[in-house]
């Protein structure tokens, strides 16, 4: 779009290169903006998933402390029960 208002104006030998450049700026701003909130949203997803994930191992950690204590605790009933 902006290609095209500069062309027309070129055309009529009436280009302002302040407001080309005003126009250009603004552009990259907003792309940038746009560019930012992308970023920002990908990274907030994946803050939650290290937090989901964070949150699967330490389960899974007392899981496996539990099956040991527990198994310790079950073999050493057995041996003094014979």
């Amino acid at each position: 779009m902006l290609g095209q208002i500069v062309w027309m104006r070129l055309a009529r030998g009436e280009v302002a290169w302040a407001q080309v450049a005003i126009l250009v700026g603004v552009t990259a701003a907003l792309g940038t903006v746009f560019a930012l909130n992308f970023t920002i949203g990908h990274l907030r997803a994946a803050r939650e998933q290290v937090k989901r994930l964070g949150a699967h191992q330490e389960r899974e950690r007392v899981a496996r402390d539990m099956h040991d204590i527990l198994g310790h605790t079950l073999s050493t009933m057995t041996v003094n029960w014979v």
